[in-house]
């Protein structure tokens, strides 16, 4: 992997993840940016699809290479070291959200049955099916569920594949995935098959996109290929390709596309910008996504993501006020809760004797992933 081990991060990652909050932000505010850029309202929620896309494949990729360094360096997975470690990074700001949210529906502010927050609380919500789920306060959540689910199995299946067989694994669920969700179309009734590409087993080849890039980061044979593949012209393609022909396949053939072949060309092209973005920062893309204020936006992505979605939509009537609110709260919600919810976390890791000073680059990044 070529990254200087003095580096904090992985280059271009959290430039990446401010592109994707920002992408689900612009979507999400359709209305007022509609005035300026006259689209379809269906293509600005397209933006919000891709957003999510991008969170996934860099979850993936993330997570997957933090896991093989633990591997690589002990021969093994701690499972329990990771889950406690997503715990203090996901759980304290996520509860909050929802205890607010609660307590503003149970004034009577909003309106969902509680069971909703029932199966937002235990990271199910993308396979809820009842009324609330479109609730402005926790539509959103099935994205946070898709990507618990996935820190649930994926450490394990790798811990006992190991790196061969789980390469088998993420291949062999990135091309069931447009089956399952085909078969899960068919499946749902038709009022509930907007959740589809909502579910685990049918979006999880996005996140594998990620995982099998990690994977394959350091094979000789695959980065043989990738000189060849990986250039200008392969990244400036997968540009256009996921902001202009892609939703241009989607609105001309709506879920017939999407759910077949849409969501896996997607993953494939933020596979290339991806893999162009980090091994060569110091170009055009590259140095952009290294912006100071572009590394902010994506370390305070989680907590954007989890605030945006209240302030957006019927709250669009207060643009701009409505956006330095997004990133008022996610400030707060940064400064107050995560932070200190993580020194915490190293500071109970100093008691057993572990120093969080001395974690690899890429696990201090991956601390900050969603």
């Amino acid at each position: 992997m070529e990254i200087n081990d003095k580096a904090r991060n992985i280059p271009s990652l959290d430039g990446m993840r401010a592109i994707s909050i920002l992408l689900v932000i612009v979507a999400h505010s359709s209305q007022p940016f509609s005035r300026w850029i006259r689209i379809p309202t269906g293509s600005y929620l397209l933006l919000a699809h891709t957003g999510v896309s991008v969170f996934f494949v860099i979850s993936g990729f993330l997570i997957t290479s933090l896991l093989l360094k633990e591997l690589h360096a002990t021969g093994t997975v701690s499972l329990k070291r990771f889950y406690v470690r997503r715990a203090f990074r996901i759980f304290p700001p996520f509860y909050l959200y929802l205890a607010i949210i609660l307590a503003l529906t149970l004034a009577g502010v909003f309106h969902t049955p509680l069971r909703a927050f029932f199966f937002a609380a235990i990271y199910t919500s993308n396979y809820y099916l009842g009324a609330g789920g479109g609730f402005a306060g926790l539509q959103h959540i099935w994205s946070l569920s898709v990507e618990e689910q996935f820190y649930l199995l994926w450490p394990a299946a790798l811990l006992l594949l190991g790196k061969r067989k789980a390469v088998f694994l993420a291949g062999f669920l990135i091309l069931i995935s447009p089956l399952s969700r085909v078969a899960t179309y068919f499946a749902l009734a038709p009022e509930h098959r907007a959740m589809v590409d909502r579910m685990f087993h049918s979006s999880v080849d996005t996140i594998m996109f990620g995982c099998l890039l990690a994977l394959l980061w350091q094979n000789d044979r695959f980065n043989r290929r990738l000189r060849s593949w990986i250039n200008a012209w392969s990244m400036a393609g997968s540009v256009l390709f996921l902001f202009l022909l892609d939703p241009l396949l989607d609105h001309r053939f709506a879920g017939g596309y999407d759910l077949t072949i849409g969501m896996t060309l997607e993953g494939i092209s933020i596979c290339v910008i991806t893999l162009y973005v980090v091994r060569f920062p110091r170009t055009v893309p590259g140095r952009v996504l290294n912006t100071p204020v572009l590394r902010h936006i994506g370390l305070i992505s989680y907590s954007l993501y989890l605030w945006q979605n209240i302030l957006t939509g019927g709250a669009d009537r207060y643009f701009p006020l409505n956006l330095a609110a997004i990133l008022a709260c996610a400030e707060i919600s940064y400064w107050a809760v995560e932070r200190p919810s993580l020194q915490l976390r190293d500071r109970l890791r100093k008691r057993v004797g572990h120093n969080p000073g001395n974690d690899p680059p890429i696990e201090r990044q991956a601390a900050s992933a969603q």
